[in-house]
């Protein structure tokens, strides 16, 4: 694993060393999280929008059953 401009790490010093450890912080985690699902966005891998819970719940209902009747 290398560093790149941008990546966090913590310095440690161990006797006459100074050490260097990569570090990930949530804030990435979820950077990285929101870049996957923008993605899925925009290649058309979503549901909605719903106005309402049972809207939302009923398309999930529609789509487990295609799903259960394409795996057959």
């Amino acid at each position: 694993m290398s560093l790149k401009a941008g990546d966090y790490f913590s310095v440690e010093r161990l006797g006459e060393k100074i050490v260097l450890t990569p570090q990930m912080l949530i804030n990435r985690i979820i950077q990285e999280s929101f870049e996957r699902s923008m993605k899925d966005y925009r290649e058309g891998r979503f549901y909605g929008p719903f106005n309402t819970a049972d809207e939302m719940i009923k398309s999930l209902h529609a789509n487990l059953k295609k799903r259960k009747q394409k795996n057959k």
